[in-house]
């Protein structure tokens, strides 16, 4: 189908001052222009593999009766066009980025399959809300925050939750003379409403709790996930503090404080054994390191961050959304050579693509913030999946000090050309609004050039990186973009282009099974062969040590500006004690977040092998 046939087959129209694409009604399946199936070598049949092509399916647009009426290859042009409109020359925009997804280097978050071409619209992965301490009277309290995350979540996007402003349980509410529930009953409400609604009508709903570890109400909200099924749609993350940690580590007392009232005081490990227990007896519950983050906020002027996505992979401001990318690393080595060159393009073209598709979001009318605070900041996820096929392909073995000097270096190459292509779509296009309270402030320059773990050694061919001329042209022209790397769990990513390791994840078996839900919401059973496993680099995920997935997490997480989906995997004999190091192992490392999983310690299995248990 040739540019211009994309382009009848939309509507073009104005939906609550938002520019939407709506497939025309009854619009059949054209015959492909003869000279672009030339340009493309894959047909619009076999984009995807057989297994792809299944898991796919709940992506593609349905007609009024619930059946599917558009190919593989039309919902590629649709959401091509969806965002190359937004660009300053779309027609020849589209052309490239359609190359890129269609030979599966490239392709944006599945929101993007759900909202472009839809009278919905929302592209974003995820939105990110400050809960706030009001029943319902003000902006952002509790029934509002649950209006806005029910709507997001109908639209099809995930939410990020801070309930650290709720008074704890117990606390005078001066309005009543009474005293407060506390967060964790109106937790557990949202859980059971939201299970109503399903993301975009494809999927259940993702969330993200996330608390201060200071919160008087702590410890029942660690003990949350205790209970596999007490909280299913909701992910639990506990924000630990730097004077925490420290006080940790010096056996000493921990105070919990909300408004400035201290509520009670108690020993520091008490709290950091709780947490260590929970991940060992169910593993639900995800380590984030606050202060960590809070260094790392690009836009210091507008506050601490918030919270992050319901995988933990952005940390974002009050209503503040993330689009993600996926660029496909193992796609580009072929015959024992890597083509940085053609990784370079498609990084700039992955970041001209997530900067037009803030644009071509319709957001959610009904929720104004939504729409201001991404355009505000404009940030964006460069991420990536594969890198564990990338690996192997290179000969490294996942884990090794080796396999993070290699995933280092990737990583630093695919920030720079980030960088470099927002400073170009700044001088067209002009800085992101925010850039005067942003680290990027002309009269008061703090970015710096970001530092590896260690000094790279391993020779990989990778062309060099000047940062000292980059850096002078943010100074001179300005960026367009606040952020610029992310590395999601890419489980869309992955299963759309077939890559074995999903994002920076390890491989998890040479053989497996994931059980699945359709767009029915019925659950069904899929197997997975390795083509890698006769490799001499290959490894498992249960096979590397805990340590080697915290060295290639640290390794990356210096060239990542927002954060980092990652599961370490723990063997089931693994001790309290040695969970509880690794926890700390990782603040020291300078990682923003991540969770454990300890094999066999829950029922419901999403992935099986013979040889390991599960992650979820």
């Amino acid at each position: 189908m040739n540019i211009e046939e994309v382009k009848s087959q939309h509507d073009i129209v104005s939906v609550a001052g938002q520019t939407v694409a709506l497939k025309k009604r009854g619009a059949g399946r054209r015959k492909m222009d003869n000279e672009l199936l030339e340009q493309y070598p894959v047909d619009r049949e076999n984009i995807l593999t057989s297994k792809a092509k299944k898991v796919f399916q709940k992506y593609l647009k349905r007609n009024h009766n619930g059946e599917i009426c558009e190919t593989v290859r039309e919902s590629f042009e649709r959401v091509a066009w969806g965002i190359a409109k937004e660009d300053k020359e779309p027609d020849l925009f589209y052309n490239k980025l359609l190359d890129a997804m269609v030979n599966l280097q490239l392709i944006p978050n599945r929101p993007a399959w759900f909202g472009l071409g839809d009278s919905n619209g929302l592209t974003s992965a995820c939105t990110v809300i400050d809960i706030q301490d009001d029943l319902g009277r003000e902006k952002g309290s509790i029934l509002h925050s649950l209006r806005d995350i029910g709507m997001i979540q109908q639209s099809g996007g995930g939410v990020g939750q801070n309930w650290s402003k709720l008074r704890p349980k117990g606390a005078l509410v001066s309005r009543t003379g009474r005293q407060a529930t506390g967060p964790i009953v109106f937790l557990k409400a949202f859980n059971a409403l939201l299970q109503t609604i399903q993301q975009g009508g494809v999927m259940m709903g993702a969330n993200n709790a996330g608390m201060l570890i200071s919160h008087p109400d702590i410890i029942e909200f660690i003990r949350l996930k205790l209970d596999e099924y007490a909280l299913t749609l909701y992910n639990t993350n506990i924000m630990i503090t730097d004077d925490f940690m420290e006080a940790v580590l010096n056996d000493g007392t921990f105070a919990l404080v909300h408004n400035e009232k201290v509520y009670t005081t108690m020993r520091a490990r008490f709290i950091f054994d709780e947490i260590v227990n929970a991940i060992y007896i169910n593993g639900g519950l995800g380590v984030q390191f606050y202060d960590t983050a809070q260094r790392a906020n690009a836009i210091p002027g507008l506050g601490d961050l918030v919270s992050t996505n319901p995988c933990g992979e952005y940390w974002l401001f009050d209503k503040e959304s993330c689009n993600l990318s996926y660029i496909n690393l193992p796609s580009f080595y072929s015959h024992d050579v890597y083509d940085w060159a053609k990784l370079e393009s498609i990084v700039r073209l992955s970041t001209r693509m997530l900067d037009n598709l803030i644009d071509a979001n319709a957001y959610i009318p009904e929720i104004p913030d939504f729409e201001r605070a991404a355009k505000h900041t404009r940030r964006l996820g460069n991420g990536i999946t594969g890198l564990a096929d990338l690996l192997i392909l290179f000969g490294v073995i996942y884990g090794t000090k080796e396999s993070a000097d290699v995933a280092g270096q990737i990583e630093e190459f695919i920030l720079w050309h980030s960088i470099d292509e927002s400073v170009h779509l700044a001088r067209q296009l002009g800085s992101f609004p925010a850039i005067t309270k942003s680290i990027f402030k002309p009269d008061n320059f703090q970015f710096q050039k970001p530092k590896p773990l260690f000094p790279f050694t391993m020779d990989i061919g990778r062309p060099e990186l000047d940062w000292g001329r980059l850096i002078q042209d943010i100074k001179r022209y300005g960026i367009r973009n606040c952020g610029f790397t992310s590395i999601p769990p890419a489980s869309f990513g992955g299963d759309t282009m077939s890559t074995e390791g999903y994002g920076c994840e390890p491989i998890f078996s040479d053989e497996y099974t994931r059980q699945r839900r359709n767009s029915e919401n019925v659950w069904w059973i899929q197997g997975y062969t390795s083509d890698l496993s006769q490799g001499d680099a290959f490894i498992t995920a249960h096979n590397v040590p805990p340590e080697g997935h915290l060295l290639v997490q640290a390794a990356l997480q210096r060239f990542v500006t927002e954060a980092i989906t990652k599961t370490v995997n723990l063997a089931e004999k693994i001790t309290q004690q040695e969970i509880g190091s690794l926890i700390i192992q990782a603040w020291k490392l300078g990682i923003k977040g991540l969770c454990f999983y300890r094999s066999g310690s829950r029922d419901f299995e999403v992935l099986k092998c013979k040889q390991c248990q599960v992650i979820l």
